[in-house]
């Protein structure tokens, strides 16, 4: 939100929901669950499109598949989780960051 803003970009017609505590796949991805609150989340609201910013590890990324595995038949799934930072915040700051210092 805090990078739309910054934009000048359109953050507050949409929905927003932070999953803590991501977990690894395990033997089997067949045998996963999405997180709670998300499938929550998803039968509380009408929603088309996810747009996931997981960390960039391996429960973030096993996260990621987990959800594309068991919702990709019913909503548009897209993956913004950061490729060169550790997660969202450290992107975040390395970009206000390099704002500051074109100033």
């Amino acid at each position: 939100m805090t990078i739309l803003k910054g934009n000048k970009k359109d953050y507050l017609n949409n929905n927003y929901l932070s999953i803590d505590g991501a977990t690894l796949i395990g033997k089997n991805i067949h045998d996963t669950e999405i997180p709670v609150a998300l499938n929550h989340f998803l039968n509380n609201n009408e929603i088309i499109s996810i747009f996931l910013h997981m960390d960039n590890d391996k429960a973030g990324k096993d996260t990621v598949k987990k959800i594309q595995y068991h919702l990709k038949n019913q909503y548009k799934i897209i993956d913004c989780s950061p490729q060169k930072y550790k997660d969202v915040n450290q992107e975040l700051q390395t970009k206000v960051f390099h704002i500051d210092m074109e100033r």
